[in-house]
């Protein structure tokens, strides 16, 4: 799908061609049936095509790793939004903050099965944009309030993992 949406980009077809395709892609961004990862992909393309703006993503994803989606539905749409694209986790805070919320609302068994899909997805980064991302989730640590995450005693462990998952490291 990512091939056809580039070729298509490349063609750079006229208004009813392009027209089509986004309707098309918008339909399996949020039609039920449509599988996660491809939901996922799609919602991607538009959102790379200027046809969805960065809060609109935003909430497409939070709706699609909410707690109410079972955990390989949620892993499978990541994947999809995310494969190739990881990168965009680095710019876009909206969409950082959408995918932070889901993974500190994962418990440690789901959390522990979703570090292969992090490892796949996060590995297409190379060395300087994974320490980017890494800046860029730290950033604005400095100051915590009462019931934030930062207060969870397990929150240091899970930061060190972050990183080491991150900058390359590994899971041990």
């Amino acid at each position: 799908m990512a091939s056809a949406h580039r070729a298509l980009s490349l063609a750079d077809f006229p208004g009813p061609v392009r027209d089509s395709w986004t309707a098309a892609l918008s339909t399996l961004s949020t039609a039920p049936p449509t599988s996660r990862q491809i939901a996922g992909c799609a919602t991607r393309l538009l959102y790379e095509a200027a046809e969805i703006s960065s809060e609109t993503a935003a909430v497409r994803i939070g709706l699609a790793l909410s707690q109410g989606t079972p955990v390989p539905d949620a892993a499978a749409w990541f994947e999809g939004f995310f494969a190739g694209a990881g990168q965009r986790l680095i710019h876009d805070a909206p969409l950082r903050a959408a995918v932070d919320a889901w993974m500190l609302a994962l418990d440690e068994e789901d959390f522990i099965a979703a570090l292969p899909l992090f490892r796949r997805v996060f590995s297409e980064l190379g060395r300087s944009e994974r320490q980017m991302l890494l800046q860029a989730v730290l950033s604005g640590r400095g100051t915590t309030e009462p019931g934030t995450v930062e207060d969870n005693p397990a929150w240091e462990a899970h930061l060190a993992m972050l990183t080491r998952i991150l900058t390359g490291g590994g899971y041990p």
